[in-house]
C-alpha cells in the first residue's frame, strides 16, 4: 500500500513538470526560429545597407573628382556609351550598372533602376518587388525597403535604398543632357534605387542547425 502512495505522489508531482516542460519545448520550438530567422535577416539587411553605402561613396568621389573634371575639358567627356570611345569616361549611374555586372560574377547582386530610365534602359520594365521599392522609398526615401522571395529553391533578401540626387553636379547633368526623360529635377530628389540581393540559403540552414541544437540541449 504504502509503495502504491509513493508511486501516485510521484506522478502528481512528476506529470505538471512534464507538462510544463512540453509547454516550454513547444513554445521555444516557434520563438527560437522565429527569432534566429529575423536576426538573419537584419543581419542581410545591415549588409546590403553598407554595400549600398559604399557604392554611393565610390559615386560621390567619382562625381565630384573626375566628372567635374572631365566636364571641364575639352577632349573628354562623360558618356553612358562609353566603350571603344577614348574620348569619353562612364558617367556614374553608368560605372554603377557596369560595376554590377563584374560583381554579379562573383555572387553579388547589385541593380540600379528608376521609373525614369533614359532611353538606351526604356525597354527596362519593374517586377513587382521593384514597382512596391519604387513606391515606398518615394515616400520615405531616407528609409529601407526589403522583402524575402524565393528565386528557384533559394530564398533571397532583396533589400532595396533610395538613390537620390545628392548634389548639384548630378542635378545640372540630369536636367541638360538632350536625352534626359525628365528635366525638372531638384537637389535630394530620388532618382533611382539601388538593390543589392542576398542568397540566404546558408543562414537559413544554420539557424535550422542552431535550432536544433537548442531544442535537444533544453530536453
Amino acid at each position: 500500500m504504502r509503495i502504491l502512495k509513493l508511486k501516485s505522489l510521484f506522478w502528481q508531482l512528476a506529470l505538471p513538470v512534464i507538462a510544463i516542460g512540453c509547454l516550454v519545448i513547444a513554445v521555444l520550438s516557434y520563438i527560437v526560429p522565429t527569432q534566429l530567422k529575423q536576426n538573419i535577416i537584419d543581419n542581410a539587411v545591415h549588409d546590403a545597407e553598407k554595400t549600398v553605402l559604399q557604392f554611393k561613396t565610390i559615386r560621390a568621389y567619382y562625381t565630384n573628382n573626375i566628372i567635374k573634371t572631365v566636364i571641364k575639358g575639352q577632349d573628354i567627356r562623360p558618356a553612358i556609351d562609353h566603350r571603344n570611345n577614348n574620348n569619353a569616361v562612364p558617367l556614374p549611374a553608368t560605372m554603377i550598372h557596369d560595376l554590377s555586372q563584374l560583381l554579379e560574377e562573383k555572387g553579388i547582386l547589385l541593380n540600379l533602376y528608376s521609373k525614369y530610365p533614359f532611353p538606351n534602359r526604356g525597354d527596362r520594365q519593374l517586377d513587382d518587388f521593384q514597382q512596391r521599392a519604387w513606391e515606398y522609398l518615394t515616400r520615405n526615401p531616407d528609409q529601407t525597403y526589403s522583402e524575402e522571395q524565393i528565386v528557384g529553391d533559394k530564398p533571397i533578401l532583396r533589400v532595396a535604398v533610395a538613390d537620390k540626387m545628392v548634389s548639384d553636379a548630378c542635378v545640372n547633368c540630369h536636367n541638360s543632357r538632350a536625352d534626359t526623360p525628365k528635366n525638372d529635377w531638384r537637389l535630394n530628389d530620388v532618382r533611382g534605387v539601388l538593390e543589392v540581393s542576398t542568397d540566404i540559403t546558408q543562414q537559413i540552414n544554420a539557424g535550422k542547425d542552431a535550432n536544433i541544437l537548442i531544442l535537444l540541449t533544453i530536453v
